[in-house]
């Protein structure tokens, strides 16, 4: 079997699937080779041996049932860097490396001014957005309330030779007396009711504990803000990701602590972001 024949076997059986038949089996031809699809069509004449066939066509079959292809191969893209993922971590977002990017502006302009930057990642999951605030932050802390979300983490962490402070808090509870010139946070806030209602390979294979925001998915969201007061230092930002419909509440929760907040938007164009800023 050729490079090329595996391609159009693994696609064949991805067809039936509710996904991109084709670039999911790019995705997989890629990943397995380690090479970039240009190299996938310059060799498609080259021999494929059985095993390597195989653990294509498996991918696609797991595919199939629904299972994503990032858990299959353990491996995320996010803000340039490859993040080790599993079923105890979500996979990171594109959209959320809008919130990286505008952290990272953030912690530029006050070094530019001569100011560190004390940061933290609140519900950091696989650690991406830490490792993000590590390349212009000066202190860089993630928590988790979940253990098995913080040995992601570390693992992340670690192969990246970031430097970061981990520590497992259910949001602020073990970070009492401790104040941050930015704080970013993707937490749950996806209403409970509607769980079920996402897809199968989110609802069926991402942690529940990363999803549930409660009945109206803001109960993570309330307690952040409520944080902020004490968290926060002067002239600080917090960013927090958020769930469809909820900016102008998430604003006005905001603004009756005193802070002032504003929203950005995701690549769709939803308002998936709000910014706290504290005067």
């Amino acid at each position: 079997m050729t490079v090329r024949e595996c391609f159009r076997k693994t696609e064949e059986l991805l067809r039936d699937g509710a996904g991109d038949a084709l670039h999911e089996a790019g995705y997989i031809m890629t990943e397995l080779f380690e090479k970039d699809r240009s190299w996938l069509f310059a060799h498609g004449t080259d021999p494929v041996d059985d095993e390597m066939a195989e653990k294509a066509f498996d991918a696609a079959r797991r595919r199939l049932l629904g299972e994503p292809l990032q858990y299959i191969f353990r491996r995320a893209d996010f803000f340039g860097c490859s993040l080790y993922v599993d079923e105890r971590v979500l996979i990171p977002r594109q959209d959320t490396e809008i919130m990286a990017k505008e952290a990272e502006a953030f912690a530029e302009e006050r070094k530019a001014r001569g100011l560190n930057t004390r940061a933290l990642d609140l519900c950091t999951g696989s650690g991406a957005l830490a490792l993000a605030l590590s390349r212009s932050c000066r202190s860089v802390t993630a928590s988790d309330i979940s253990p098995d979300a913080l040995a992601v983490a570390e693992m992340n962490l670690k192969n990246s030779g970031a430097c970061c402070e981990l520590v497992q808090s259910d949001l602020f509870d073990a970070l009492k007396g401790r104040v941050f010139d930015l704080i970013v946070s993707n937490p749950p806030y996806i209403p409970a009711r509607e769980i079920e209602e996402l897809e199968p390979e989110v609802k069926d294979h991402e942690p529940r504990l990363a999803l549930d925001g409660g009945a109206d998915g803001m109960d993570l969201v309330r307690r952040i803000i409520a944080g902020l007061k004490e968290h926060l230092a002067p002239e600080g930002l917090a960013i927090i990701e958020i769930g469809n419909g909820q900016a102008e509440a998430v604003c006005r929760m905001a603004e009756a602590e005193g802070f002032s907040a504003r929203t950005m938007s995701d690549f769709s164009g939803e308002q998936r972001f709000v910014k706290i800023y504290r005067d």
